[in-house]
């Protein structure tokens, strides 16, 4: 059985491409909120690091 003919891929990748395009904006939001929050954290922590050493 050819499981290529069951399945019908055009259909499947517009719907697939369009719920990326629909939801990717949110996932960037929040990997930019995440990568902020690490930033921060470097940030801080080199801050405290240099301030104990003096």
């Amino acid at each position: 059985m050819n499981f290529s003919q069951l399945i019908d891929w055009a259909f499947f990748w517009k719907v697939f491409n369009n719920f990326l395009y629909s939801v990717m904006p949110f996932a960037l939001i929040l990997a930019a909120i995440f990568g902020l929050g690490l930033l921060l954290e470097v940030i801080i922590g080199a801050i405290k690091q240099a301030r104990s050493k003096s």
